[in-house]
């Protein structure tokens, strides 16, 4: 699959390179010495804490424990400098926007993880087959970006949010069923396919609505903002559930797989409660009347 990456890429570049040759690039903004020093330590040290939570999610309880609590530390003072202000309290407008691409990331593939083991250790199912459900879930994700592509000046963000992370929601919980004898396979299969939609729903309008919500010269730094915080939830999600799936799974596997897939249905609900939050503050909307300034 990752050898095609490069054919795919060739054709694309050349069909890129007349956009990006007649571009006019805005003009980079001027940054102290100082600032960019203290913004790539950030960097490094956020990269260092998800290396710490991914590595020490793999391990006994007690060193998952002290491992995780270290890297929440180092997340707690780099993490906040990397991403825009009221990011981690959900304020509105774009720090909410950001915030819910690590929501959702953190909602799929923190359910995706546990789903080929659930469908061959549970169920019996051969991993040939296990793996169709990721393929359904890819497909249905495609299916889900092509429909939002072609409605995006129609659909309200916030409402595509909330749909996004019902589907998502119905879509984890069609997986924690399968620990169910009596239901079919191919309903959680089905099922995943769902949460794919959703994520095909609001992957790419959290891409385009940074990008609307930021002026040209903070495109960089907004964008940068977006795949950080995803990449630091989506570590922070399993390297919470790691350690209790090792300490359940022994007892009862049925516990253990419900009990990590419960934390992405709960990510799901956040999400949609925030969706609307995505909407900057009308005083802040362009073309909105200025407050009255106090004397």
């Amino acid at each position: 699959m990752f050898l095609a990456i490069p054919t795919l890429a060739v054709p694309a570049l050349s069909t890129l390179r007349p956009v990006l040759t007649g571009h006019n690039r805005p003009p980079a903004p001027v940054v102290g010495d100082v600032a960019e020093g203290r913004r790539l330590l950030r960097g490094v040290g956020a990269g260092v804490a998800a290396l710490a939570l991914h590595w020490g999610g793999q391990q006994d309880t007690a060193v998952a424990l002290v491992t995780g609590v270290v890297g929440l530390a180092l997340l707690a003072v780099t993490d906040p400098g990397l991403l825009p202000a009221g990011t981690l309290r959900l304020a509105r407008g774009l720090p909410s926007m950001i915030a819910l691409r690590g929501l959702f990331g953190a909602t799929f593939f923190g359910a995706e993880l546990y789903l080929p083991l659930l469908l061959t250790s549970e169920r019996g199912v051969r991993p040939a087959h296990a793996g169709l459900a990721l393929t359904v879930a890819s497909i249905a994700w495609a299916f889900g970006s092509w429909l939002r592509g072609r409605s995006e000046a129609r659909w309200d963000d916030g409402r595509v949010f909330r749909v996004g992370a019902a589907a998502l929601a119905l879509g984890i919980g069609a997986v924690a069923l399968a620990v169910v004898p009596a239901v079919p396979v191919v309903a959680t299969i089905l099922g995943w396919g769902l949460a794919g939609f959703g994520m095909g729903l609001v992957y790419p309008t959290t891409s385009l609505l940074t990008l609307r919500l930021s002026p040209p010269e903070r495109f960089g730094v907004n964008s940068a903002a977006l795949q950080v915080n995803e990449a630091i939830c989506i570590a922070v999600a399993l390297a919470a559930a790691g350690p209790v799936f090792a300490a359940l799974v022994t007892d009862s596997p049925r516990t253990a797989f419900l009990t990590v897939l419960a934390l992405p249905v709960l990510l799901a609900l956040v999400a949609g409660w925030a969706g609307p939050r995505v909407h900057p503050p009308a005083e802040a909307r362009p073309g909105a009347p200025e407050a009255p300034r106090r004397p």
